[in-house]
């Protein structure tokens, strides 16, 4: 199918995605592009339909049904909690390959000063010092206003620059998320569950000696493999709650896997799933993705709400798809942008973990060199 095609796709149905699986695969991924489209929607787990093949996207703001917690950021995307939507047209792409387009520059601005992040970050390690959580992931808001963009264009920046397992373009009337995300939150296949936490994240250097160095801190650092490891505790804890006893293991600890910007630490951790649990029951125990949250994840959702001044919508949310068989695979929503095509406005999130061993002022530089991966590619 011609590119032009897949934009007459886009055109025609109010929901589709566009999953591509790019760059370094991550362990359970492969090689393709798939895409889906359809109309017919429902907006809960419990009255979606058996034996479909299903669109999924949910918001992070649907960890309020969850856990009985409140979202009072302004809502400026509109974006709805909950979607599943049928697929009508369900097509594998083996020929598609990202070209890469001259866009506008658009130039985004964060919505939090240095100042006060490195103030609200002094606040959020109290919290660590007194025991309230131990680890935070932490998140801030860039934004354009009155954007004329074209979605597809910039996906396909985005796979070529920085081609990702867990990649989609993903379109829900006039509301869109471009997303080369590498993290896989959770995936079933048959009676197996398969959830890949990211955490540790090292910056790319052009010259192999130094990119090599990189590596090598990533893999020794305390703070880095402290961060994943709390992850994997709370995933294998949320597993634990919808899968057979003792069935919960760490297939792989602290991996490390080389993308096109970073080197990022991996893990995957499995469990055999109960026998007559749904899709509503797995995903209320394990969501939101446990790398977005922090731990204690309730704790660390609250204090998320306290302290960042915007709300995340699908950033930090899940989107995947939904076999007839009932297997499932979602990614987490990161390194994305998301555009109202209505009202212009570009909203794009980065983060990194807290912890007692953060240094603020390294965190500010962290999601600095995150956004500028992003704005280097919405500048063409």
């Amino acid at each position: 199918m011609e590119a032009l095609d897949i934009e007459k796709v886009f055109e025609k149905f109010p929901v589709v995605a566009l999953f591509h699986t790019g760059g370094p695969p991550s362990a359970y991924c492969r090689q393709n592009t798939r895409l889906m489209a359809g109309s017919r929607s429902w907006d809960s787990p419990e009255k979606m339909p058996k034996n479909k093949t299903l669109i999924l996207g949910v918001a992070y703001e649907w960890k309020d049904t969850v856990e009985n917690l409140v979202s009072l950021k302004p809502d400026r995307m509109g974006w709805p909690l909950f979607q599943a939507t049928e697929a009508e047209l369900d097509l594998e792409l083996d020929d598609w390959q990202p070209r890469l387009h001259r866009l506008p520059s658009t130039g985004l601005r964060e919505t939090l000063s240095r100042k006060d992040y490195l103030e609200t970050l002094w606040r959020i390690q109290k919290h660590i010092h007194r025991g309230d959580i131990y680890e935070i992931n932490f998140c801030m808001e860039l934004q354009a206003q009155e954007v004329k963009l074209l979605p597809m264009q910039l996906f396909e920046n985005l796979c070529y620059r920085s081609p990702a397992p867990m990649s989609v373009l993903y379109k829900w009337h006039h509301l869109w998320v471009v997303s080369s995300s590498p993290e896989r939150f959770l995936a079933r296949r048959g009676q197996r569950l398969i959830s890949q936490p990211m955490k540790g994240t090292a910056p790319r250097r052009a010259e192999p000696l130094w990119d090599a160095e990189e590596m090598r801190r990533l893999k020794s650092s305390p703070k880095e493999r402290m961060e994943n490891t709390m992850i994997v505790d709370l995933v294998r804890n949320d597993l634990s709650r919808v899968c057979q006893p003792g069935s919960v293991r760490v297939r792989e600890w602290c991996g490390l896997y080389s993308f096109s910007h970073v080197h990022q630490m991996i893990s995957t951790v499995e469990g055999e799933l109960q026998p007559g649990k749904t899709f509503g029951d797995i995903l209320r125990a394990l969501f939101p993705p446990g790398s977005m949250t922090g731990a204690p994840k309730i704790r660390a959702m609250q204090l998320a709400e306290e302290y960042e001044t915007s709300r995340r919508g699908m950033y930090s949310g899940t989107i995947g798809f939904m076999e007839k068989s009932g297997d499932f695979d979602l990614n987490v929503v990161i390194r994305s942008v998301a555009y109202n095509a209505q009202t212009g406005l570009l909203s794009c999130h980065v983060g990194s973990a807290i912890t007692h061993l953060s240094q603020p002022e390294q965190e500010w530089e962290e999601c600095l060199w995150k956004a500028a991966a992003i704005q280097s590619v919405l500048n063409g």
